[in-house]
């Protein structure tokens, strides 16, 4: 969505939060988008300060939503989080060889 809120406070009680975001495209059926994160440019790419989501700047995000799809892969590195089959998109998780072709 172009602009969107995410907000955590149903779930997560006192912890969560309600922030404004632009630019966010769904990566996950449990909450993982791409965004724009003005808050976080200085350490994108450096450390992880996400909740789980791939935070860039907002002429990256801007760019990114402009240029691609809903289903066009997405591949994240530098982590050992691995997505949940059945949770987004995870066709393009699944090895060629399972498909039995």
């Amino acid at each position: 969505a172009e602009q969107t809120v995410f907000d955590t406070r149903a779930t997560d009680g006192p912890d969560g939060y309600r922030v404004d975001i632009q630019y966010a495209q769904r990566l996950t059926w449990g909450g993982e988008y791409v965004h724009s994160a003005p808050w976080s440019v200085k350490d994108q790419g450096v450390r992880n300060v996400s909740h789980g989501c791939v935070n860039v700047a907002p002429d990256q995000a801007l760019w990114l939503f402009q240029q691609t799809m809903v289903g066009d892969a997405v591949i994240v590195r530098g982590t050992e989080r691995v997505l949940q089959s059945g949770n987004g998109w995870t066709a393009w998780d699944v090895p060629w060889a399972n498909y039995g072709v």
